[in-house]
């Protein structure tokens, strides 16, 4: 899989289809806003893309209806679980998420080849914590009624927070595979490796890889390496660590950034495709970039990715 990301239908969809062709991508991830232009995945399918539609789990994005509307998660001391953008459900809010999965299945049924699972986690704006963030400053969720009584029945908060996600993926498969069988399943992945913060993936996230491993198709962790204050390295080590947890069972498709998000200081370009390159070489299928806006705005970025890619073609 070479894929895009894209959150909105391209002004001229017919000289981005083309830009594509040239760049050698076979699949374009798109966020649900783009499903309501119906000409431009129809021009999607036409020109032979695998059409994968990005599925937010547990986040309450702006456009979503205010908090009256559904069960919003709970920090330990009761406040709501927001961080700038960043706003998600209550796990335990079952009306919720018989929407997402009546959605899922919809979306599978209107077309798409791939649905991804995106925010099927537990709260964190983990775009913001560095590498020396300390394990107990990471804030933890859901401390409603609802879910301490519901945790309360597990060994421990890790064993609740992983078998809610895990539960909560399968589920999601299942609505996609029942309007679409032959539909291809992925779950984005918090770029931590296994053991970081105190093996806060599990314990604060629940994103347990083995798991999620036995309901989807390929994992798809966020290597946004320069977000997140690490070198280009760090992406093969991160694919590497995740591929060794789930021992190989499906592929490991890392995202690479195309410019600096949440820094002031500028993504270089050798350390750019330098990442492109850390990705091809530990990755076991392929490799999506964020985000095709981006992408259009900078040539030099747009040749980089060509050249990397063309002996892969």
């Amino acid at each position: 899989m070479f894929a895009v990301k894209i959150y909105a239908a391209p002004a001229d969809i017919d000289t981005t289809v083309a830009q594509w062709k040239q760049l050698g991508f076979d699949t374009i991830m798109v966020g649900r806003a783009c499903l309501k232009d119906a000409a431009f995945i129809e021009k999607l399918h036409e020109a032979g893309f695998a059409l994968s539609v990005v599925e937010p789990l547990f986040l309450a994005d702006e456009g979503t209806a205010p908090f009256s509307d559904y069960r919003p998660a709970l920090f330990e001391d009761g406040s709501v679980a927001v961080d700038d953008w960043v706003r998600f459900v209550c796990p335990s809010d079952t009306a919720w998420l018989s929407k997402v999965y009546d959605r899922i299945h919809n979306d599978a049924a209107s077309g798409a080849d791939i649905v991804t699972f995106d925010f099927a986690r537990f709260f964190q704006f983990w775009e913001m914590v560095l590498p020396e963030t300390d394990e107990a400053a990471l804030k933890r969720t859901c401390s409603c009624d609802l879910c301490s009584a519901a945790a309360s029945a597990f060994k421990s908060g890790r064993e609740w927070r992983t078998g809610v996600i895990s539960s909560t993926v399968k589920k999601c498969s299942q609505a996609a595979h029942a309007a679409k069988s032959d539909i291809r399943t992925g779950v984005h992945i918090v770029p931590w490796k296994t053991d970081m913060f105190g093996g806060a993936l599990e314990g604060v996230l629940g994103q347990d890889l083995s798991e999620l491993s036995n309901y989807v198709d390929f994992l798809a962790p966020m290597t946004y390496q320069h977000m997140i204050h690490q070198p280009p390295e760090y992406i093969s080590e991160l694919v590497t660590n995740h591929r060794k947890t789930i021992n190989d069972r499906i592929p490991v498709i890392p995202s690479v950034q195309i410019k600096e998000i949440y820094r002031t200081d500028v993504l270089a370009r050798d350390e750019f495709r330098k990442a492109i390159q850390e990705a091809l070489r530990s990755s076991t299928g392929g490799l999506s970039f964020y985000q095709w806006t981006d992408i259009a705005e900078s040539k030099e970025s747009f040749d980089i990715i060509k050249q990397e890619l063309q002996p892969y073609l």
